[in-house]
């Protein structure tokens, strides 16, 4: 019994562990690859396009900063010739009676002369109105009237267009008078014009006017009623055929209608056979206008 009692289990032993670490070694570093030869293309092309990009950019601005300088150029020697005209009127006005409405005087003499309405700086109130106004009229421009407002303004304005529609022959522009009767005056004078020259169209003119016009004319120096259908209207036409029966162009004492379709003679010079007798003397006296 004591053996056994005294005879123990044996004790389990802890193991250790016999593997060896593991040791992790880092891969060499790949060597930088070459850059291929399609980027390199790329990389050239973007520096040359970025080159000339500067060199377009540095030209407009050369271009654009000489067009400025050209355009503004006779401007500035307008106004240099102005101040310079002025300074010599103003000048003798020292020896007028009244130096002060001589001076005045001459500036706006000056403003009409050359459109500067520089020359009207010296000026206020109504004498500045007056200036500006003649130097905008001058200059057939409503850019100097910026040195007045209100009425003044206006009216300023109202007289550069009337001035620039006549310069131009631009409907257009008479349409921007705000002055009723004046507006009126400049639309009856552009359009005499553009119909003097057959210029409707360019002129902003109802372009019937002017074919009306061209029909008119060439009954009246055909003689042909059949001219006289082409025009626009059923009055104009009734007038066009009784005025070729009754007008007398050239002052012979024959109508254009008897001229060209009962004598035949030239509807537009009074003595056709040129013997010094008119075509209606030689008409009423029995004789033939035809033959000297």
């Amino acid at each position: 019994m004591e053996d056994l009692e005294t005879q123990q289990p044996p004790v389990a032993q802890p193991t250790v562990a016999t593997t060896a670490p593991v040791f992790y070694s880092l891969a060499p570093e790949e060597a930088p690859r070459p850059t291929p030869w399609y980027r390199k293309r790329q990389l050239v092309v973007m520096a040359v396009s970025f080159a000339v990009a500067l060199f377009v950019i540095g030209g407009v601005v050369i271009f654009a900063s000489n067009w400025f300088a050209q355009k503004n150029a006779p401007a500035k020697i307008a106004a240099e010739e102005a101040s310079s005209m002025l300074a010599d009127k103003v000048s003798a006005c020292d020896q007028a009676l009244d130096p002060e409405t001589c001076k005045n005087g001459a500036g706006m003499q000056v403003a009409n002369a050359t459109g500067t309405a520089e020359v009207c700086n010296g000026l206020t109130g109504e004498l500045l109105d007056s200036c500006v106004s003649l130097a905008a009229r001058a200059a057939a421009s409503i850019s100097a009237c910026g040195k007045l407002d209100g009425a003044a303004k206006t009216a300023c304005e109202d007289g550069a267009y009337n001035a620039e529609a006549q310069t131009k022959n631009d409907l257009t522009l008479c349409a921007k008078i705000v002055d009723q009767a004046l507006a009126l005056g400049c639309g009856s004078r552009v359009t005499e014009a553009a119909l003097a020259n057959n210029s409707c169209v360019a002129s902003h003119v109802d372009p019937v006017l002017c074919s009306d016009r061209q029909s008119l004319l060439t009954a009246m120096n055909s003689g042909l009623e059949s001219a006289c259908t082409a025009l626009s209207d059923e009055e104009a036409r009734i007038d066009c055929i009784n005025g070729i029966h009754s007008l007398d162009v050239d002052g012979d004492g024959l109508s254009v209608f008897d001229e060209v379709n009962t004598h035949h003679t030239d509807p537009v010079k009074p003595d056709t056979d040129g013997d010094g007798y008119t075509d209606g003397d030689e008409v009423s006296t029995g004789h033939d206008p035809l033959k000297k």
